[in-house]
């Protein structure tokens, strides 16, 4: 009975000893969620205008090609070259087209040649440009008997739409020129057994008008 008493007494205090001697397993960790990547923007690259392009001003040379329009009506179709330089969105430039349309016994001859500048209105694959500058003409249209002369410096506007591509660009131009003189008429008259020249009439006004439309390629030596 004694022994069973002890035994009573000791028990837990050696309970006690066990559970300092069995340290707790702690419960693992939870492990760390990835953090949300979110995606790198698409970026699509500018369209190859002349404008994307910095550094120093670069030299251009084209060709072309068009209808050209007097102020009676008369037209002819021909074509030209062009020099210029081009730096970012500004483009300057001279110019000349020759145009002719031979008619049967009519023939209408206009030659044209610019100075100018033209500026790209935005960063697209196609381009608006408005543009303008200095010009001289010389045309003469013999429609049967009745001849159209005109000659003399003016100014000229533009609207156009450009098509860059690298090193080259299309263009396709509307211009209308505005002379600073006037155009003369005149007809073949039979008077005495001669014939000879008479003025019919000349420009009611200072200005005679002009129009063309071009179309064109440009290389831009980079």
């Amino acid at each position: 009975a004694a022994s069973i008493a002890e035994a009573s007494r000791t028990a837990p205090a050696l309970l006690d000893a066990l559970d300092a001697r069995v340290a707790p397993v702690p419960a693992p960790a939870a492990a760390p969620e990835p953090a949300s990547v979110e995606p790198a923007p698409v970026v699509e690259p500018d369209a190859p205008t002349l404008q994307a392009k910095a550094g120093p001003p670069a030299a251009t040379v084209g060709v072309l090609g068009g209808a050209s329009v007097l102020s009676n009506g008369a037209s002819a179709g021909g074509g030209g070259a062009s020099i210029g330089v081009a730096h970012r969105s500004a483009q300057g430039f001279i110019d000349f087209l020759y145009a002719r349309a031979p008619l049967g016994q009519s023939t209408v001859d206009d030659l044209v040649l610019t100075m100018g500048a033209r500026l790209a209105l935005a960063r697209a694959k196609v381009v608006p440009s408005v543009g303008g500058g200095w010009s001289y003409t010389d045309h003469e249209a013999r429609l049967g008997t009745e001849v159209l002369k005109g000659a003399g410096i003016g100014v000229f506007g533009e609207l156009g739409l450009l098509v860059p591509i690298e090193r080259h660009q299309l263009g396709v131009l509307a211009r209308m020129n505005l002379g600073f003189y006037k155009d003369v008429e005149s007809d073949l008259v039979t008077s005495n057994g001669y014939t000879y020249r008479r003025p019919a009439r000349t420009g009611g006004d200072m200005f005679t008008p002009s129009y063309a439309l071009l179309g064109g390629y440009t290389y831009v030596f980079r």
